[in-house]
């Protein structure tokens, strides 16, 4: 089913708020577990930050998957620039999605470790390598901020769509609601 020209699916939205949910949970729990002492505490923290990881992984390709087949709205009138703007965002966004929990999953490799899922473990994608674990953190790191802040502007942007252009935009991302027509 082709997406209107006006309204994403409910599968969008729902992929879409799920994905904003992960994200403002795995994020504090990058910064506590840094702060934490070593102990039982710490590895769930850890194994919680992965596993949340790996879903903000898979919910990003789904999200793309399901937009490859459905698409997407056309986006509401506006400038070229804030078109433009919001296509770097979008795919700054999906880029660093993927990438982030890919670079951690590689840190955690590098640290000699394996991603526990609990029913099963994801395999090392690189040999340990404690150097290359403590580059890994800190590119995982700086992406994750990169992500923050394409956040803090998306958000922005949403609410500067609807408090002063008063258009759809931030209405038709909403659960259960339909944009004007």
């Amino acid at each position: 089913m082709r997406t209107s020209p006006q309204e994403y699916t409910s599968s969008a939205k729902l992929m879409h708020w799920l994905g904003a949910i992960l994200i403002f949970v795995v994020f504090p729990l990058g910064l506590v577990l840094e702060e934490l002492p070593r102990g039982p505490l710490k590895g769930l923290v850890i194994n919680t930050h992965e596993a949340i990881g790996v879903a903000v992984f898979l919910v990003a390709a789904l999200r793309l998957v399901r937009r490859g087949i459905s698409g997407s709205p056309a986006p509401v009138a506006g400038t070229p620039l804030e078109r433009l703007a919001a296509g770097v965002v979008h795919v700054g966004a999906y880029l660093l999605l993927l990438a982030i929990p890919l670079v951690g999953w590689a840190m955690v490799s590098a640290g000699g470790h394996t991603v526990d899922l609990g029913l099963f473990s994801l395999p090392s994608l690189v040999a340990p390598n404690e150097e290359l674990k403590e580059v890994l953190g800190e590119v995982h790191e700086v992406l994750a901020w990169g992500l923050l802040g394409l956040v803090a502007v998306h958000v922005a942007a949403a609410l500067k769509h609807h408090w002063f252009d008063h258009d759809q935009t931030l209405v038709r991302m909403l659960p259960n609601r339909r944009a004007a027509s």
